[in-house]
């Protein structure tokens, strides 16, 4: 990325809103009706879709995909290469983890494997996703949950580790 906050090969949307000490990595695709709240970084190649919301001091790595009507509160960290389907709720201080085996100063790669969360799922503040989760549409992960295996669609998660403790009732689901 180059010294400027905002690259000039990132693509926006229309009535697109920036705070400020705002970072836009190159070839960042970002939809309509997008806010882009204070100091956020956003690295390269990641795509935002339509009226989705990335409220203030969050993180978003290289090549993540975040779908339309998104909403990701301050502080969290989404991981490279995370897939995030449209209708998401993420609390504050949600973090995305994506390295299966660290390799700091060690000779082998670090096996990297990021989340993917389907449509109308709803995170609560200071979850934790272990690499290469799934989570499938309309789960609900309560505040404070280490998600350590894959979530079945409408399952709801508490704890840590993370385990079902019921199901999203109908009025709740998307």
């Amino acid at each position: 990325m180059n010294n400027v906050p905002i690259s000039p090969t990132a693509i926006f949307g229309q009535n697109v809103r920036i705070g400020f000490n705002v970072i836009i990595g190159d070839h960042v695709k970002i939809g309509d009706n997008v806010l882009i709240d204070h100091n956020t970084i956003i690295r390269p190649n990641v795509i935002i879709g339509d009226n989705s919301e990335i409220r203030p001091f969050c993180f978003i790595a290289e090549a993540a995909e975040i779908g339309n009507n998104v909403k990701i509160f301050q502080y969290s960290n989404i991981s490279k290469g995370a897939i995030i389907h449209d209708k998401v709720y993420i609390g504050a201080k949600v973090l995305f983890t994506n390295t299966r085996k660290i390799s700091h100063e060690r000779d082998f790669d670090p096996q990297l494997a990021a989340p993917v969360v389907e449509q109308g799922v709803r995170i609560g503040s200071g979850a934790i996703l272990l690499p290469n989760i799934h989570i499938a549409k309309n789960a609900l992960i309560g505040a404070g949950a280490v998600v350590v295996r894959d979530v079945c669609e409408n399952d709801i998660i508490m704890g840590i580790p993370g385990k079902r403790v019921g199901e999203v009732p109908l009025n709740e689901r998307i």
